[in-house]
């Protein structure tokens, strides 16, 4: 995580933009041996867990 400095300001009268945050695709990872396995980042902890455990033991 990283944070960033913020400076604090009276409002001005024009409106800034709405920030649209992007979010990575997938989350890419390496096992052992070199595979690698792309998931959607909001996978579920524990179905990950159990993926790599089943392809860990393939």
């Amino acid at each position: 995580m990283v944070f960033l400095p913020v400076e604090v300001s009276e409002a001005s009268t024009r409106q800034a933009a709405p920030r649209v945050r992007r979010r990575p695709k997938a989350v890419e990872v390496t096992l052992v041996g070199g595979r690698r396995l792309r998931v959607d980042p909001d996978i579920d902890p524990d179905t990950l867990c159990r993926l790599v455990q089943a392809l860990e033991q393939a």
